[in-house]
């Protein structure tokens, strides 16, 4: 999306298609319990539904045809995205802003900020139904400052260099496919295949791995031992 805001035009990056397909690996990702970032595919899929409308929809003609006014539909849907995955309307308006990074028009704001109300209204209305189960908030006693903190400094530091170096094993992995030209890795069904398996391989004997998302969130912010709230906890 920062691409596209920039004015680079992405083939098919705003279509139904993509609309299909994103929302399909959502599905199926988060029913087989893989755990991943939705804030993409939300703020994706909210861009797609706002350019979709202002191009099929005679009313909203005037929107798709001005490319000043259709950089700021884009995001205010940017911050809608960002508040159906976090529930966080203003942290969504900064996010905007963030994305944009080289200039952000003033009149973009309080789009945004409408947009924003409008979204997490939805949010807590959905979240009201007894079908969907809102994220358990934090409780944490004040714990003061004692030698644990030195331990959660390294925990951090720790934490943050294998992040980085996944990073860089990724995307050396993504620069070796292009550069081989295996007829394997090159297929992506093949690689696709190839990947869920070894992670299913992977994941399978560690019991904690068998949480999804949402459950793996809920022991990670929570005060009590990670074995009794992966108790209490169902897949």
């Amino acid at each position: 999306m920062k691409a596209v805001l920039a004015g680079v035009h992405l083939h098919n990056f705003l279509s139904i298609k993509a609309f299909i397909g994103k929302w399909t690996g959502i599905f199926i990702g988060l029913c087989g319990g893989l755990s991943f970032g939705r804030q993409g595919a939300f703020v994706h899929t909210s861009c797609i539904m706002a350019h979709q409308i202002s191009s099929r929809i005679n009313y909203f003609k005037d929107i798709a045809n001005n490319y000043q006014v259709r950089l700021q539909m884009l995001s205010t849907a940017i911050c809608c995205g960002t508040v159906v995955t976090f529930g966080a309307p203003i942290g969504a308006v900064l996010f905007s802003l963030e994305l944009t990074s080289t200039y952000f028009m003033v009149g973009t704001l309080l789009k945004c900020f409408l947009g924003s109300l409008a979204a997490i209204i939805v949010y807590h209305m959905m979240h009201s139904l007894p079908i969907i189960k809102p994220p358990k908030h934090t409780e944490f006693e004040d714990i003061g400052l004692n030698h644990e903190i030195i331990f959660v400094i390294i925990l951090g530091v720790l934490c943050s260099k294998i992040a980085i170096l996944f990073n860089h094993i990724l995307t050396k992995l993504i620069f070796l496919r292009v550069k081989l030209k295996n007829p394997f890795i090159s297929n992506r069904w093949k690689w696709l295949s190839t990947i869920s398996l070894f992670i299913s391989i992977i994941g399978f004997p560690i019991s904690f791995m068998h949480f999804g998302e949402k459950a793996a969130c809920d022991i990670f912010f929570s005060n009590q031992d990670i074995t009794h709230a992966s108790g209490t906890l169902k897949f």
